[in-house]
């Protein structure tokens, strides 16, 4: 059984991303409302992590997936995101 918090679980994974500043500040609001929104139908903090991954895996996709978010929002093919926001890169 998991005592980790929301804020923790998230906290760790975005930390472990490979991003700018800017695009992990809006992945951890992301990340933590959705996580809260699973706990809030119910789900146990155990079932978050079962979902999500661990905190290696969660941020480990989100490595995996960076460039093909990067090339779907330059492009303006939102709809390639499945859903996930796009967030522009510092400049």
């Amino acid at each position: 059984m998991s005592n980790m918090s929301a804020e923790i679980y998230v906290r760790k994974i975005v930390k472990k991303v490979k991003c700018t500043r800017k695009y992990r500040k809006q992945l951890k609001q992301d990340l933590l409302g959705e996580v809260k929104a699973m706990l809030e139908q119910g789900m146990t903090m155990d079932d978050v992590i079962s979902n999500m991954g661990s905190i290696e895996e969660a941020a480990g996709e989100f490595n995996e997936n960076r460039s093909e978010q990067e090339i779907a929002c330059r492009a303006g093919m939102n709809w390639l995101m499945n859903g996930l926001p796009c967030y522009e890169e510092e400049k």
